[in-house]
């Protein structure tokens, strides 16, 4: 079976969500404040993002050490470099199914002055709390303005139209798997993300991950 690169990734911010504790809350606040400020340097075009890879939208279906399920997804790569450090950046969004909640995971990884390489992990399932108990519905209306979702917004703003889409696109297969069970291959939200990848849809794959309404809409369509 090909190796997805969403799949290693989400493994590795898995186990992270289960290994998080109090005494990386400074980091969290730490990692929030770079994430706001890269955010509105971007916005703004004052922030540079080079080395840009795509993986387009592919779905992966969970084995048999997870519990029953599929995922949707797309990533993104890149670096910048901000107040003379150079930060590498992954980036993915995700739909779960069958419960349809859309997440997005990241990492952010820099070089110490010591030579040790840092990483700062952010996702908005890492808020168990408030992500949880949610539906997918409800998820854009709790995280719709966190930073988060708004460096989402300019990561994906600086890839729209970019090489690196195009040539992601250019030798994308939605299904990484051999063996995939029936019932996801005629799955309505499954069948949309390769409609979706197909068509080269990448924006609109990012709207419908938390855009229930936006979901609905494409689905009709």
């Amino acid at each position: 079976m090909e190796i997805n690169p969403y799949r290693a990734f989400v493994d590795y911010l898995k186990k992270r969500r289960l290994t998080m504790n109090v005494y990386e809350e400074i980091d969290q606040e730490t990692m929030m404040l770079l994430l706001d400020s890269l955010c509105k340097r971007t916005v703004e075009g004052k922030q540079i993002w080079e080395n840009m890879e795509y993986n387009p939208i592919s779905f992966l279906q969970k084995d048999i050490y997870e519990k029953e399920g599929a995922y949707i997804s797309q990533m993104f790569e890149t670096t910048t470099v901000f107040n003379g450090i150079e930060y590498e950046l992954e980036l993915s969004e995700s739909i779960e199914l069958p419960s349809g909640k859309g997440d997005i995971f990241g990492t952010i990884s820099y070089e110490t002055e010591d030579g040790k390489e840092n990483t700062y992990d952010f996702s908005l399932s890492f808020d168990v709390e408030k992500y949880d108990d949610a539906n997918a519905e409800e998820l854009q209306g709790i995280f719709g303005n966190s930073i988060i979702v708004q460096f989402t917004d300019a990561i994906v703003g600086v890839f729209e139209n970019s090489d690196a889409v195009a040539e992601g696109f250019a030798y994308a297969r939605y299904y990484h798997q051999t063996g995939i069970d029936s019932e996801w291959e005629t799955n309505p939200l499954v069948k949309l993300g390769e409609k979706l990848m197909q068509e080269h849809a990448m924006l609109d794959f990012h709207k419908i991950v938390l855009d229930t309404d936006y979901r609905e809409r494409l689905l009709k369509r």
